[in-house]
């Protein structure tokens, strides 16, 4: 089977494999596998344009291994932002699709596709831009993404990082491959802290408690700490964000989850206006799109205010920095 030969079949729809690496048999999701913004109620949010989704550019879940190629060539000798930017623009109204990665045909818990750019969620879209923009040729893309994915690299269900701030954020940290800058982005008197203990209680969801058994000794310990700026504070406008950089979403802890941050996403500049580029779930979107954060941020605060639901505390900013094994090969901010 070629490399981007095959098709995969789930219970909601059919879609055509842009990868042999991704060209396995959907298996059945895995609950709680990572920390997504989940909200089946968002159906009054407003349409807004999408930057490049009217452009012509062609979803790079519908190019051939010969076009992806010809990408690469072209951002050969281009910075990592750029790379970041060219490569996220190509996912904007991918499919949103919950949970779509997983270990592999021969995975024993989570046999779906290790790689799939046709239908992504916020963490899996985040995975798989980096991984293209670490990447020299189309080759590569694989084992760069495991090593964000898993620790060690090691595609195997117990490896992989199951939550963001003490499991995807710290790993890819201590590669070399993120850094938080939070508190480079607002003066100190404006940062917050939050922190929840990671340890299996009765409490929690049922999902996550499972998570927990099945990863014994490899689930997460400890506690979680992270800084974070306030949504006001970044609603007011007046705050410079830095692009490209990741931004998580902060909510308030709650007791029956071991999550802090609850979904993530791109930031990108276009025309002097910076957007959040993320997969959304929301029943009215559910694809990647661009949305002006001011204006995004805004609509979560009101949105969960108005519903007394699981607030929105803010956002932590973490760096995407080119692994030293990338860095001499090309350009960087």
């Amino acid at each position: 089977m070629g490399f981007l030969s095959g098709v995969f079949i789930s219970a909601w729809f059919f879609s055509a494999s842009v990868t042999s690496l991704a060209g396995y048999a959907l298996g059945p999701w895995a609950a709680g596998e990572h920390e997504i913004w989940i909200d089946d109620k968002v159906s009054s949010v407003p349409e807004n344009d999408h930057v490049g989704s009217s452009d012509g550019k062609k979803l790079i879940g519908r190019m051939s291994e010969w076009e992806i190629s010809k990408v690469f060539e072209r951002l050969r000798d281009a910075e990592t932002r750029e790379k970041l930017e060219v490569w996220s623009s190509l996912f904007l109204n991918t499919p949103y699709f919950l949970d779509p990665l997983g270990e592999g045909y021969h995975g024993k818990r989570d046999p779906k596709p290790l790689l799939d750019f046709t239908r992504v969620d916020c963490l899996s879209f985040v995975e798989q831009v980096m991984a293209l923009a670490f990447s020299q040729s189309y080759d590569e893309v694989l084992s760069w993404l495991l090593r964000i994915r898993y620790r060690g690299g090691n595609a195997k269900f117990k490896n992989r990082h199951y939550t963001m701030t003490k499991g995807w954020i710290l790993s890819n940290m201590q590669e070399d491959m993120l850094e938080d800058v939070t508190a480079q982005v607002v003066s100190a008197d404006l940062l917050q802290d939050i922190s929840v203990g990671l340890r299996p209680k009765s409490y929690w969801e049922r999902q996550h408690r499972k998570r927990f058994e099945i990863l014994g000794k490899d689930a997460p310990r400890g506690v979680a700490r992270l800084k974070y700026i306030p949504i006001d504070t970044l609603i007011q406008g007046s705050i410079k964000l830095p692009v490209p950089a990741l931004m998580h979403i902060v909510s308030e802890i709650q007791h029956s989850s071991p999550y802090l941050i609850t979904h993530t996403g791109l930031l990108v500049k276009q025309n002097d206006v910076i957007y959040f580029r993320h997969a959304s779930r929301s029943p009215t979107r559910q694809r990647v799109e661009d949305r002006v954060v001011e204006e995004y941020l805004e609509t979560l605060r009101d949105f969960y205010e108005k519903e007394r639901r699981r607030r929105v505390l803010g956002v932590n900013i973490t760096r995407i920095i080119p692994p030293k094994e990338v860095r001499g090969m090309t350009k960087h901010p």
